[in-house]
């Protein structure tokens, strides 16, 4: 009776696994965390402006740096914001990591991405936008 119920978790769990380019395993519908809550926001107008307002600036660049420093970001957030293994995930040297961050900093016009309100906020932001 709940079949296309199910059928329509499982695909909105395939879209959000793909879209947050999560490990390979094996998962269901009741795994997902914050990413269901996230699902329910997915294109809404409040979602596109929170991350728009948060992540625009470096969205919007269409310079070379742009993809290397998403890249970071994204890399930051799956290594929970710690550095090193940050830097080794994207095999790059410690330093070349602390001035990507800093340049994030400046484009996103972000004053330290050390306080965890502004991870969280970007990190959610980051979130909204793959979603």
């Amino acid at each position: 009776m709940e079949a296309h119920h199910a059928f329509a978790e499982c695909l909105e769990t395939f879209d959000i696994l793909r879209r947050t380019k999560q490990k390979p395993g094996v998962y269901s519908w009741c795994d997902l965390g914050v990413e269901k809550v996230l699902c329910a926001l997915k294109g809404t107008e409040m979602s596109q402006n929170f991350w728009r307002h948060i992540l625009g600036k470096l969205i919007d660049r269409q310079d070379e740096s742009s993809s290397f420093l998403l890249q970071t970001l994204e890399a930051l957030i799956i290594n929970d914001w710690q550095m090193r293994p940050t830097a080794e995930f994207l095999h790059i040297h410690y330093n070349t990591l602390k001035y990507r961050i800093k340049k994030l900093e400046e484009i996103l016009e972000i004053n330290g991405l050390q306080e965890g309100k502004q991870r969280f906020e970007v990190t959610l932001a980051f979130m909204l936008y793959r979603i």
